[in-house]
């Protein structure tokens, strides 16, 4: 008996796991400045307002202490203080 079990025992067939690559990124590069451009003004205010309330309830609990949250919130309120100084510059929507 314990022959026949040995004999119908074989490697389980499981095919390997994916491995999921994450790119390590600088703060602020999640939103190149060719894109952010295009943004519209109502939508450049809303992603800076989501930012904001990101930074104030995730940074303390993030490995990185919300150092990506904050560079990128500075980019997009660089990006405002810029359309407001030069509002020449012309913009188009995505």
């Amino acid at each position: 008996m314990e022959g026949e079990r040995a004999e119908k025992k074989r490697p389980l067939a499981i095919d390997p796991p994916e491995v999921l690559r994450v790119k390590k990124t600088k703060p602020g590069d999640e939103l190149p400045d060719e894109k952010l451009e295009r943004v519209s003004n109502k939508d450049l205010d809303d992603l800076i307002g989501r930012q904001r309330e990101h930074v104030k309830l995730l940074a303390s609990l993030l490995p990185d202490k919300g150092e990506k949250l904050r560079g990128r919130l500075k980019k997009l309120e660089d990006e405002q203080r810029r359309r407001i100084e030069h509002p020449e510059r012309k913009w188009r929507k995505i």
